[in-house]
Order: structure tokens, then C-alpha cells, then sequence
């Protein structure tokens, strides 16, 4: 019972596939999108597709003749008064799922990097 995240209407769409939005990364692991519960074989098979996301990733790059650098933020240190910042998950709680939101500063610096990149 405990081995298995609680399947709670909603959660679905906070799963993220294994391919970002941020170029060049990728996840993969239980929690990801794929259709096993939290378990080894969601693990190996979120892996596989993980991997191959990279190599379409990769091959597409390579037809286009050059590999894009990804975008990157500027480090910022952690911040103690982040509404996070403390959060610890107790035991029987694990799942729950906690959206944050971003800081302003960081989504002012995606629109710049956006607008830059439009242009």
C-alpha cells in the first residue's frame, strides 16, 4: 500500500513526459508520464522512452546540420524565505502534489530570453 504513489483525480497532469520544454533535458524515472504506477517498471520503462526521445532528439539535430546550446537561467542562491524552502514530506504524505509558482524575476528572464530568441 505505501509502495504506490495514491492515485488521486487530477494528479495526471502534473506528470511530466519525458521530453521538457527545456531544450536538450530530459526525465525519467516512476514519476514521469507512462502507464505504470510508481514501480520498477515504470522506472525502466519511462527510462527507455527517455532514451528515446534523446536519440530522435539527437538524429533530428543532426538533420538540421547543427545542435542547438540550451537556453540556461543565471544561478540564483536558495532563498529561506521561499514558500518552500522548509518543506519536508512526512511519512503517508508523499504524494501530495505542491505547485509552486515561479518567482518574477525568472519569468522576466524567459520572456527576455523568449523575446530574444524571437527576434
Amino acid at each position: 500500500p505505501t509502495s504506490v504513489y495514491e492515485t488521486l483525480p487530477g494528479c495526471e497532469v502534473h506528470r511530466p513526459t519525458q521530453k521538457s520544454p527545456i531544450s536538450n533535458f530530459f526525465v525519467a524515472g516512476d514519476f514521469s508520464k507512462q502507464k505504470y504506477l510508481a514501480s520498477m517498471e515504470g522506472a525502466i520503462l519511462s527510462g527507455q522512452l527517455a532514451a528515446r526521445e534523446v536519440a530522435e532528439s539527437f538524429l533530428w539535430q543532426g538533420k538540421k546540420g547543427s545542435s542547438k546550446v540550451p537556453r540556461q537561467l543565471a544561478p540564483r542562491p536558495a532563498r529561506p524565505d521561499a514558500e518552500d524552502f522548509h518543506f519536508t514530506t512526512p511519512d503517508m504524505t508523499l504524494y501530495q502534489v505542491h505547485v509552486g509558482k515561479i518567482p518574477k524575476e525568472v519569468e522576466e528572464e524567459l520572456q527576455q530570453q523568449e523575446q530574444v530568441t524571437a527576434a
